[in-house]
């Protein structure tokens, strides 16, 4: 048969081939791969493992296949069941999501931790956030949510889906803009806010904190530091100083809490999908505890540069939250209603 021929053939949606030899199937398995399709091939016999072997995904018989053919294959069904080979793609594409849906989350507050530092360098301000802080997120706060996006269930139109590129990478362009600009930049928010705030409150005008960190609010300080009309000693401009780094680090880590529940799904509405993910709310109840813990506890938060901020500092990240959960939800109704629009596939992850 010629090219013209087998594009002919393998242009229609169903084909049947009857009475093929091994010759024949290992030949109908390289023209679909010429013609850059994916090709599953079951079998149990000898005659069918050069197929098995050449496939790009070959699944064997376990119970009545021959020893030749679970060799050459990648898949062995051990119950025999073509079923089982649906609830395998399903399952592992449940993985697949899931492990994107973990490291979307865990990379959106990189942007919220690396801007404080170029406020410190650049802008001059007082400390934004400890080290041991960002640390304490990276190794602390984030990992319980985001081991808990493991046990979450498939989305609805998980198997409607086509299947992905082989040029598809787990961390795409996508998912870089949307975690390092989109998302972070509203955790960014309610965590800037609460740290400029925090000054604000105990009466030091935030203009007066760029280029300030040479002189004032450090341990070292020995000089006092007028704003407002008012003079604040080196012990006050500490203790301030500590309460906003610790205001900036709640807002990051709630912001975070906030985040959770919106990386549980790529395509479907949070609300459709529902909650049942118990392992999340135990996961974001063993964040918050945690950040708690290294706030509030004497020493502990001494270690980490933190003193007890204005307890409103909390709910900061409930209004950045509630702005990422609005462009999440009508960014998951795109993607559902065109997702091949060559817009939707640019914020879609």
């Amino acid at each position: 048969m010629s090219d013209a021929d087998w594009d002919e053939l393998l242009k229609k949606k169903y084909i049947v081939f009857a009475r093929t030899t091994p010759e024949h199937k290992l030949m109908i398995v390289e023209n679909c791969q010429k013609r850059g399709e994916i090709v599953t091939v079951t079998g149990d016999g000898v005659n069918d493992a050069p197929a098995l072997k050449r496939a790009n995904i070959g699944v064997a018989m376990g119970l009545t296949g021959s020893d030749v053919a679970k060799q050459a294959a990648d898949v062995v069904l051990m119950d025999d069941k073509f079923a089982s080979i649906i609830h395998g793609i399903e399952e592992g594409r449940l993985l697949f999501d899931n492990l994107r849906k973990s490291i979307a989350y865990t990379l959106s507050h990189c942007f919220a931790c690396i801007v404080p530092m170029l406020l410190n360098f650049i802008g001059g301000t007082p400390q934004v956030m400890s080290a041991l802080q960002m640390l304490s997120i990276d190794l602390a706060t984030d990992l319980p949510p985001a081991i808990s996006l493991a046990y979450e269930n498939a989305e609805r139109n998980i198997m409607k889906c086509r299947p992905r590129k082989r040029t598809s990478r787990l961390v795409s362009k996508a998912m870089l803009v949307y975690s390092y600009q989109i998302a972070g930049y509203f955790i960014l928010l309610g965590s800037i806010s609460a740290y400029f705030y925090t000054y604000w409150r105990n009466g030091v005008n935030p203009k007066d904190l760029f280029y300030s960190n040479t002189d004032y609010f450090a341990i070292t300080t020995t000089k006092n530091f007028s704003s407002n009309g008012r003079v604040f000693t080196p012990d006050e401009q500490v203790d301030i100083s500590w309460q906003a780094c610790a205001a900036c680090y709640i807002a990051t880590v709630t912001g975070q809490a906030w985040h959770i529940w919106m990386c549980r799904t790529r395509r479907t509405s949070i609300f459709t999908h529902g909650f049942k993910n118990i392992a999340t709310f135990v996961a974001v109840a063993v964040e918050l505890g945690i950040l708690a813990f290294l706030v509030y506890v004497p020493k502990v938060n001494y270690v980490m540069n933190a003193r007890a901020p204005p307890f409103e500092v909390w709910f900061f990240s409930a209004g950045s939250g509630a702005l990422l959960l609005v462009y999440n939800e009508v960014r998951k109704w795109f993607i559902r209603r065109s997702p091949y629009n060559r817009f939707v596939r640019l914020v879609k992850w």
